[in-house]
């Protein structure tokens, strides 16, 4: 198996995935959109009756676990 060509080459974006995919009205690019979040909200836990109340949404507590992921870096947002 050799290099190939640059003409060889073909990149995987195309001109719909790229739009698709762009994340550049995002706040951060590990944040979620609505759509993305309709899938995961119902594999998150209930709320308890009892104990503390949430202080945090979980879309929010998601988005940090993914930014903390995607760039392997601390985060502490204002937002929260």
């Amino acid at each position: 198996m050799g290099l190939r060509e640059p003409d060889e080459i073909r990149m995987a974006w195309t001109e719909i995935t790229r739009a698709q995919y762009q994340r550049d009205d995002l706040e951060y690019a590990s944040d979620l959109r609505d759509a993305e979040w309709a899938l995961i909200a119902p594999l998150m836990p209930e709320r308890k009756r009892l104990g503390r109340p949430r202080r945090t949404g979980l879309r929010r507590v998601t988005e940090a676990i993914l930014h903390i992921v995607t760039t392997g870096c601390q985060w502490r947002p204002a937002r929260l």
